[in-house]
């Protein structure tokens, strides 16, 4: 049988199937929903969940720019994790680099995947996410 990857707006997708991850992992999970959410409450990004073979994606994507997010979160066998995509922010948040750098304690490198996910590094790119917003904002009005 072959499995259907599956599209859906908003996170309600990604957070139903948390309860299908080891309980270890769930916790964290709510959490990094949590702080999704609170990128799209803040309007600074969109939300869509993927649901895929045994792992599920929920993508911030950047408000007014399609398809395109600083990061994605991960919920598959190994657990959660977060890619950072270095090309995005290196376009719409270059004044953060050194400030998420800091936070992963190493330098980014494209689609690096960090299982490691603590509240200093989501400040940190929830700061790369205000840059982005503010910067779409300028050019919008330019």
């Amino acid at each position: 049988m072959a499995f259907v990857t599956t599209y859906e707006d908003g996170s309600n997708a990604f957070e139903s199937n948390i309860v299908r991850a080891c309980p270890e992992h769930q916790p964290e999970l709510h959490r990094l929903v949590q702080w999704a959410k609170s990128l799209e409450q803040a309007q600074l990004a969109s939300l869509r969940s993927t649901i895929g073979n045994n792992r599920w994606v929920l993508k911030p994507y950047l408000n007014n720019q399609g398809k395109t997010g600083i990061v994605t979160i991960w919920n598959d066998p190994k657990g959660p994790a977060l890619d950072i995509n270095l090309s995005v922010i290196e376009k719409w948040s270059p004044h953060c680099i050194g400030v998420v750098e800091l936070a992963l304690g190493h330098s980014l490198v494209n689609k690096s995947s960090i299982r490691e996910i603590d509240d200093r590094l989501l400040n940190a790119i929830h700061d790369a996410y205000v840059e982005a917003h503010k910067g779409t904002s300028a050019r919008r009005r330019s």
